[in-house]
């Protein structure tokens, strides 16, 4: 089935279990960023069925064709996600946990001014390191050398890594890869090893029913927070939670806050959530916060949010 954010964390057995609720068998795990239509994915999930396959893209439109495949094929080790590489790294990959990451033909992004779009730079080194298991491996292809260039230049500085052999025998070219060869256009490919230590992390089981109390609350605080609302920014651990509007629920004293998360690199996220008078405060069932690993500290960071925002009304 192709995962969604909105799948992947409202999932029960997602959220409790990991990846391993996905698949069918607990396997190592490769990630593809960047699938595309998917000729890579199901190549490798065909040719190796004791690994499990995920592969990451925006486009949904071509995604579905890539699981109406994967269903055709029988294939129960590749699962296809419509989702925000830099999210999805951050947030669903814990320390250890990956195999392999594969990113074949980014988009370079030349011009300077786009230089903190590319997938590879130096402030995602560090994410990169951290998600591979030790001896685990980032495979890289490129057909724009100054990029390739660059990305080569930085791994070649990373202790954590070194240089290996681009694996043998994948015989598979994507649609890009085919046009860029018509074109007659140099392709690099290089991977590298991940040789620092690493302890594997547990997966963080969490929940899709969200709630929280906020503290010293009071009935007064919600009269006020829905009489004298105006849009308030709250700045957190270099997250940014901005509070845009205010309703009454129906038939409740509850208010209910349109809230959005937003952090540098990562895509901003809407939500919702409901303020009860004695300070109990919960999403509801269609909310929810994009969060895995990092989501105690932002439902903190939300708690600060309201209560600060309260305390100036």
């Amino acid at each position: 089935m192709l995962q969604h954010p909105k799948h992947i964390f409202q999932n029960p057995e997602f959220l409790a279990q990991g990846w391993g609720a996905l698949f069918e068998k607990e396997q190592p795990l490769t990630l593809e960023i960047g699938c595309g239509h998917g000729q890579f994915l199901i190549y490798m999930a065909e040719k190796h069925p004791e690994q499990n396959f995920i592969g990451l893209d925006i486009i949904n439109k071509i995604l579905i064709k890539v699981e109406k495949r994967i269903a055709t094929l029988g294939l129960k080790n590749a699962i296809p996600c419509k989702m925000d590489a830099n999210l999805a790294l951050r947030e669903l990959f814990p320390e250890g946990s990956l195999d392999n990451i594969y990113i074949l033909f980014p988009d370079p992004w030349p011009k300077d001014k786009h230089e903190r779009r590319r997938m590879v730079r130096p402030e995602n080194l560090p994410v990169f390191i951290n998600i591979l298991k030790a001896g685990g491996h980032l495979h890289f292809v490129s057909d724009a050398p100054p990029y390739a260039a660059q990305v080569e230049a930085l791994l070649n500085e990373r202790p954590e890594f070194k240089r290996v052999d681009f694996p043998e025998g994948i015989d598979i070219k994507t649609k890009y890869e085919k046009k860029w060869l018509e074109q007659h256009k140099y392709i690099q490919r290089f991977s590298y090893q991940k040789i620092s230590e690493t302890v594997p992390e547990n997966w963080p089981s969490t929940s899709p029913e969200v709630s929280f109390q906020l503290t010293d609350w009071s009935p007064t605080k919600n009269d006020a927070i829905y009489h004298g609302f105006e849009p308030y920014v709250h700045k957190f651990d270099g997250k940014v939670i901005k509070l845009r509007k205010v309703y009454r629920e129906f038939g409740s004293e509850r208010i209910m806050l349109q809230a959005v998360l937003a952090q540098p690199e990562l895509m901003s996220h809407d939500f919702f959530v409901f303020v009860a008078p004695n300070g109990d405060c919960e999403l509801p069932k269609a909310s929810y916060l994009p969060r895995v690993l990092g989501y105690k500290d932002v439902l903190a960071g939300l708690a600060d949010a309201i209560v600060t925002f309260a305390l100036n009304k």
